[in-house]
């Protein structure tokens, strides 16, 4: 029962930290009228299952966004929209959000009809606050992503191997983008490959959507920290997400769903809509794997600003075993084995083996569903039902 009351990375004390660090913007954000615009679509008759399943994933999801915009002050306009609406009524909507001069953001959930992803691209790169644009937004990877990596980051220092699952996708693209801008070159998995690999790194991030994909036979003791994206609404109520519950305990540290990525999302984009509006200088949150790091400012003039720095949750009892150590403890490669040899000789597969066999022994993606973030994640593979590039996860 200790480490089950101690190794989960509470996504949710870390969001109330971050507001509670960033609370002294709510009157000048509220006197500025400023606006953001959260786009989403409902479901309508004749729609498959996983897409009614992805909608209300967007549903929680939007709900989320406005709550939250609307406690640092910013007016928080719901825009939903029929799954079937005609594209020229939802380019008007992006136009008109466009057009208006109190307007600071726009988010489209996802997922919309395909003949509508154009018209995405028609988001004022000024008000893409989520990153929705691609290679055109100021962002550098949308708020999903950047909520993960920040996570991430403290246990992927010193050498540490990450295994990135669901690498291809918008989300999880995303965050490979970001590593590598930390210098971090993490394993990348996708369709078909042999998840079993992630099993000899020490951090596991997986942003595919596919509920319940990750397990015992992949996640063992010696991981510092398993990061889960995933977020797929059930008829009963409940979520699941790409680990199994069963699977929770045996990481070093996890993050749970719901109440892990979804709410670290909401923290970057409250803090993105601060930075756009009242305080460019506001410099990012950090995590450094026990606290949170909120309100310091950067640039010249700064001076000694405010920082607040915040326990979030608790940290697993002692010290963070070294990455070469924890592996080796677990009957890993040697630490005098380059990364290529490790590499491949993780993915070594048995002779004789068919592949459905190999699939079933070893937890790959299945094939033709890879990274599945939802909500405002554009593009062919979005990924997770979420219906967002995040969510309450």
């Amino acid at each position: 029962m200790e480490q089950q009351r101690t190794n989960r990375i509470s996504g949710r004390d870390l969001l109330r930290q971050v507001k509670q660090g960033l609370s002294h913007y709510q009157q000048p954000v509220r006197r500025t009228g400023r606006s953001i615009s959260v786009i989403r679509f409902e479901p309508v008759q004749g729609l498959d299952e996983q897409t009614r399943v992805k909608l209300e994933a967007s549903r929680v999801s939007a709900n989320q966004k406005l709550k939250n915009f609307s406690s640092m002050g910013f007016e928080a306009k719901d825009v939903h929209l029929p799954h079937n609406v005609d594209p020229e009524r939802f380019h008007e909507e992006l136009l008109k959000a466009n057009e208006d001069p109190n307007s600071l953001g726009i988010i489209v959930q996802f997922p919309p009809p395909r003949t509508l992803l154009p018209y995405v691209q028609e988001i004022d790169p000024r008000k893409d606050i989520d990153g929705l644009l691609g290679a055109r937004s100021q962002q550098r990877a949308c708020a999903t992503a950047d909520g993960i990596t920040r996570v991430a980051l403290p246990y992927a220092r010193d050498g540490a191997e990450v295994s990135v699952i669901g690498s291809n996708g918008f989300v999880g693209s995303g965050v490979v983008r970001l590593l590598n801008d930390q210098g971090i070159e993490p394993i990348c998995l996708d369709y078909g490959d042999d998840l079993s690999r992630a099993r000899q790194s020490d951090v596991i991030i997986s942003v595919t959507g596919s509920p319940g994909i990750i397990g015992g036979d992949i996640i063992a003791g010696h991981h510092r920290a398993v990061i889960d994206s995933g977020f797929v609404p059930r008829e009963d109520g409940t979520v699941q997400g790409d680990v199994r519950h069963d699977a929770y305990n045996i990481p070093q540290r996890i993050t749970p769903v719901p109440g892990g990525i979804g709410p670290v999302e909401m923290a970057v984009l409250i803090e993105r809509g601060v930075q756009a509006e009242v305080d460019p200088q506001l410099k990012s949150w950090s995590y450094d794997g026990n606290a949170v790091t909120v309100g310091q400012r950067v640039g010249p003039g700064s001076g000694e600003q405010s920082r607040e720095r915040i326990t979030v949750g608790s940290r697993l009892g002692g010290e963070l075993k070294e990455p070469s150590e924890s592996r080796n403890t677990q009957g890993k490669s040697p630490s005098g084995m380059s990364r290529a040899a490790r590499i491949a000789q993780r993915g070594q597969l048995p002779s004789g083996m068919s592949r459905a066999a190999r699939i079933a022994q070893r937890g790959q993606l299945p094939s033709g569903r890879g990274s599945q973030n939802t909500g405002s994640t554009p593009g062919p593979s979005s990924d997770s039902p979420r219906g967002d590039c995040g969510m309450e996860r």
